[in-house]
């Protein structure tokens, strides 16, 4: 080994020349160098010739310098040496020092497609959480509903009043206490029995965790003459074909 770096020293005719002659004295091709120290071919090759325009960087190259010679056994210090006089020699020393350093915006690191998801992903969540609080707001209020029969003091002949009107399909309806079904479209329908006289329809709907929404109508019952004389001269009739006992 100090014969090598003695020999090395003495008939030195540049670094290529005797990086190459430290590759063949080890009995290295190019080939079995790289996947001994994990350097490309084409870098040991363009190193050895002294082509330093086929490298990307000259100055960081000095790494390769470096593993180059500790794989091969070599003297580091001596061919980091002479690698940076044939740096010198083409004017390349200092001259990654001497560029002004860009700096490296943030933005710079992002692609177009990280933004593309990100933004994805951020109306994802906007939606999803605009969805969570729509229907929390549905859920705690009050739901819509109209009654369209009966009016207001309607008065009617018969004790079978129609109740119907619309409210939100979503709705739990009652009529005076009674569950009433709803339809697909919101609209409801029953009919419900009313004493003689003044009597009160109350219509309420809710929702699972809102408050009841009520409607109220008053409704008067008031059975016409004509029907009283039919049904009186009904009961008389019947009387009068009864015979006696």
């Amino acid at each position: 080994m100090p014969f090598i770096r003695k020999n090395l020293q003495r008939e030195s005719h540049g670094f290529g020349p005797d990086l190459r002659e430290l590759r063949q004295l080890r009995g290295y091709t190019r080939e079995a160098l790289s996947r001994l120290c994990g350097i490309h071919p084409v870098v040991i090759a363009a190193l050895e010739e002294e082509r330093l325009q086929d490298l990307t960087d000259p100055e960081y190259a000095e790494r390769h310098v470096r593993a180059l010679a500790a794989s091969l056994d070599g003297s580091a210090d001596f061919f980091i040496g002479k690698y940076r006089e044939l740096l010198a020699s083409c004017g390349l020393t200092g001259a990654a020092k001497k560029a002004p350093s860009r700096r490296i915006n943030r933005w710079d690191l992002m692609v177009s497609s990280r933004i593309l998801v990100f933004a994805a992903f951020l109306a994802l969540i906007l939606g999803i959480g605009g969805y969570v609080i729509w229907q929390a707001k549905q859920m705690v209020s009050r739901p819509q509903l109209v009654v369209d029969a009966p009016s207001e003091g309607m008065q009617v002949a018969k004790s079978r009043v129609a109740v119907r009107g619309h409210t939100d399909p979503s709705s739990k309806l009652t009529v005076n206490s009674e569950p009433v079904i709803v339809g697909q479209d919101g609209n409801f329908s029953t009919e419900i029995d009313v004493p003689q006289g003044l009597s009160s329809i109350i219509v309420e709907a809710s929702r699972r965790y809102s408050p009841p929404v009520t409607v109220e109508r008053h409704v008067l019952f008031e059975r016409s003459p004509e029907i009283e004389d039919t049904t009186l001269s009904g009961a008389t009739s019947t009387t009068s074909t009864v015979p006696a006992p």
